[in-house]
């Protein structure tokens, strides 16, 4: 395979920037979520539509960084094979797919690292949204039957 030694230092130093832009709001679903474990009272109906709010103005951030990190990572990866199989062709080289690949793959790990850290976060909040969903419609249910 062609020696190219791999120099990802601009995609960490990407994927780094990305998390680091959005952890206010990791530490937000984190607190967010921390608060939905230790309180479970349905009467508390102004929190949870509250936390609705908040969680669904998250999601729309976290949801187009994940987006456009996932993007990002699948372009690099494939610019990355590309570039392997033309210094390859230059140098006269056999090219071999599946080294590229991985090759491709490992180069573009930092991506993939925080694109799934972000996918992680993405799943947190449509699930804590469906928690508070759930909490505010159970309390309405509750009411409609209080005499």
């Amino acid at each position: 395979m062609v020696s190219n030694p791999l120099n990802n230092q601009h995609l960490e130093q990407y994927a780094q920037s990305i998390l680091s832009r959005y952890k206010h709001l990791f530490d937000e679903v984190d607190r967010i979520c921390n608060e939905l474990l230790m309180n479970t009272d349905v009467n508390d109906v102004t929190r949870y539509y509250e936390y609705q709010d908040r969680l669904t103005g998250i999601y729309g951030a976290l949801n187009v960084a994940y987006k456009d990190i996932k993007a990002k990572q699948k372009n690099e990866e494939v610019r990355y094979y590309h570039q392997l199989k033309i210094l390859a062709a230059s140098n006269n080289e056999k090219f071999i797919s599946a080294s590229a690949e991985k090759e491709a793959d490992l180069y573009v790990a930092p991506l993939r690292t925080a694109r799934d850290i972000l996918e992680g976060y993405v799943e947190v909040v449509v699930t804590a949204i469906g928690t508070c969903r759930s909490r505010i419609y159970e309390y309405q249910k509750d009411k409609k039957y209080d005499i």
